[in-house]
């Protein structure tokens, strides 16, 4: 249902300079591309409490477009820039497209949302995590 909805997008996005456009790709090739990707653009249908995708974008260091719902401002921070509205209706997708072309233009604005994502892996400390996971199991 996405790709008929979001075909437009998916359409414009493909003709941008720098923008590759991989279709549905399973989690583990996602994660692979966030590492050398400079950005993620994700146009969030759902209004999610917690977002993993956006913590793994911060977590490799992946500023973001995607749709202000539920809690993704609080879960993505700073990292992302948020697009009021239905990402199924052309408002919104050319609102989406038109940010990721500001961001594109101001590098300074790129900038902030990257340090954003760099304090945030800086923040975490993994393996304590995993100390912390292993004592309780």
């Amino acid at each position: 249902q996405d790709t008929l909805h979001f075909n437009k997008v998916y359409n414009k996005l493909s003709k941008m300079d720098g923008v590759t456009y991989h279709g549905m790709q399973s989690n583990n090739q996602v994660l692979e591309y966030m590492e050398i990707c400079s950005m993620l653009l994700y146009p969030n249908t759902y209004p999610e409490t917690y977002c993993n995708v956006l913590n793994e974008a911060r977590a490799c260091k992946l500023p973001f477009v995607t749709s202000d719902k539920g809690a993704l401002q609080e879960t993505g921070g700073w990292s992302g820039s948020y697009i009021k509205g239905d990402p199924y209706k052309a408002d919104y997708q050319e609102k989406f497209i038109e940010r990721l072309l500001e961001i594109i233009d101001h590098r300074d604005v790129y900038n902030c949302m990257a340090d954003d994502c760099k304090n945030y892996r800086r923040d975490k400390d993994y393996f304590k995590d995993i100390d912390r996971l292993i004592e309780v199991l």
